[in-house]
């Protein structure tokens, strides 16, 4: 990592270019939710071209609608997962998802890791079809024995050797303050 880097004493930005600047790249949005929007919000800020594809929402005069997944995913260079997982969505993001994603392009789940084929995601990592993804949030993470589990799995296990993988416990939320008023709100509704 960069900080990292400096930590050894090495002042060198060139060794850590992004692909291209995020006012040049496109952002797809899947699901435009109240979180879904807010992305879409951050990369509209930042100039970047915002679609979304949510079968919901039929009108938005922001961003680009896009009529299908299949065609969001091919004209992003990131794409966002931002929908709830019910049984309609599990696995959602599958192998043909992957392969119709733009050579080199990036994914984004904070949503739920059920919504990801794991195995897929490895596929297109190893190969480098896609340049990388970033996850909140991973499947079963809220099963009894998830963490017991968690350094069996094949992503784990590949985060551990490759830099274009990048997985973080669920903590897109986490601050003190959000961590009161969820509390907070918990106890007003059982009350």
């Amino acid at each position: 990592s960069a900080n990292k880097s400096f930590l050894e004493g090495t002042w060198n930005r060139r060794l850590f270019g992004g692909q291209s600047m995020l006012s040049r790249m496109s952002l797809g949005i899947i699901g435009l939710g109240r979180l879904g929007r807010k992305v879409a919000n951050y990369g509209k800020v930042f100039g970047m071209e915002v679609s979304y594809y949510d079968p919901f929402v039929n009108e938005e005069k922001d961003f680009h609608r896009s009529e299908d997944l299949y065609s969001l995913i091919q004209r992003s260079d990131v794409v966002s997962l931002h929908v709830p997982h019910v049984p309609a969505t599990t696995g959602m993001f599958d192998r043909k998802c992957f392969e119709n994603m733009r050579a080199g392009s990036f994914l984004i789940n904070t949503a739920r890791g059920e919504l990801i084929d794991f195995s897929a995601l490895l596929e297109v990592l190893r190969s480098g079809h896609i340049g990388g993804a970033a996850l909140d949030v991973f499947e079963g993470e809220f099963e009894p024995n998830f963490t017991a589990d968690l350094k069996t799995h094949p992503v784990w296990q590949y985060a551990l050797e490759n830099s274009n993988l990048l997985v973080t416990p669920h903590i897109g939320g986490s601050t003190y303050d959000a961590w009161r008023l969820t509390e907070a709100l918990t106890i007003e509704r059982v009350v």
